[in-house]
Parts: C-alpha cells; structure tokens; sequence
C-alpha cells in the first residue's frame, strides 16, 4: 500500500507536514477564490450563492454567507439547507466542517479545526530534508454544528467540537467541550446555562 500524501494524512486525522509543497496549488487555488468572493458586491445574494456553491463541498445545499469571508480550503465546509453565516467569519477547515439546516452563525465567528502538539519538538521537530530547518506537524479535528443552532458573534469553536441540534451559543464564547442540543451555552471556556424549553 502506498504511503498516503500529507493532504490525505490531514483529512484523516493523522500529524502532518503543514508546509508540504503539495498544499501550494490548493491552497493558492482557495486563496484566488476567496479573494475573488471578497471582492464581490455584499447585496448581491444571489451572486454570492453562486459563488459559495464553487467554494465549499459539493454535497452542499444553500447557504447565504455575507463578505468578507476567510477559509483554508473551501471544499470541506459541508453547509445545509438554509445556513446563515454573517461577515467576517473565519473557517479554517483542515478537517470537514459541518453546519446544519437553518442555522445562523454571527460576525466575527471562528471555526477551527487545526490544531497542534504542546511539546515543541513534536510540534516543530527538525526536519528530515536539511539541517536546522523545522517541520510544522498539525493534526485537525472535524466540526460538527447541529441544524437550527443560533452561534452569536465573535465565538470561537475549538478543534473536534459537535455542537447539538438547536442549541445557542452566546456572543464571546470559545467553545472547547462539546455542547448538547437545546441549551443555552455561553462563556470562556463555554459551558451550558439553561435548557431551552420545547415549542408547543
């Protein structure tokens, strides 16, 4: 079996050399499109839908997100129907990002799915291609965020977080511990605060 590549190392979850050459061209491909999109007029929905369709995952359905808007990939933010992601958010996705069906995500959001060791010699350990030079090792973690979940603005979500169904998440918040569905959550580090009552 052939040793996998450091994108197929990335998407598995497995340590990986971030500055292989082989992520240039993807990265410079993502980089284009997102400059492009930043570019566009914010009123224009209907452009920006289209848009947004080329950027991230094909099983994607609908998703309004308004400019400027920050990305590594593009292509592996999975969004469902009727996703509302506000300006400036930023979505670095090294690992799927999943967002469900109606759900709205504020200004200034940040999904991060990259992440690294503690230990600085596994973290940036001499590289095997030429004296004193370091390798940046990373690993990434998916996001999961539920359908009809409301994120307020400026929140932060760590590497390998689910967040449940329905669930809302006040402005501020870095969420490092995966939160159940219909709670109110909020703080630094993110914690549940109150159940949401079910809709009669």
């Amino acid at each position: 079996m052939p040793d996998k590549t450091e994108f197929e190392k990335m998407l598995s979850g497995e340590h990986f050399n971030a500055a292989a050459s082989e992520f240039a061209p993807i990265q410079g491909e993502a980089a284009r499109k997102m400059q492009a999109y930043n570019s566009m007029p914010a009123d224009d929905i209907g452009a920006l839908v289209g848009a947004m369709r080329d950027i991230c995952h094909p099983d994607s359905v609908f998703a309004i997100v308004k400019p400027p808007f920050f990305f590594e990939f593009g292509r592996h933010i999975h969004f469902g129907e009727q996703v509302f992601v506000n300006m400036n958010c930023t979505f670095l996705d090294s690992a799927p990002i999943r967002i469900g069906d109606f759900t709205a995500i504020g200004p200034n959001c940040q999904l991060i799915t990259p992440t690294h060791e503690l230990e600085f010699e596994k973290r940036l350990p001499l590289s095997k291609t030429g004296p004193q030079r370091r390798d940046p090792v990373t690993f990434a973690k998916p996001i999961h965020i539920g359908k009809h979940c409301w994120l307020g603005a400026g929140v932060i979500v760590m590497p390998g977080i689910t967040i449940g169904d329905g669930a809302v998440i006040g402005a501020g918040s870095v969420v490092t511990k995966d939160i159940p569905a219909n709670v109110i959550a909020i703080g630094s580090p993110c914690r549940v605060v109150q159940k949401i009552p079910e809709s009669d």
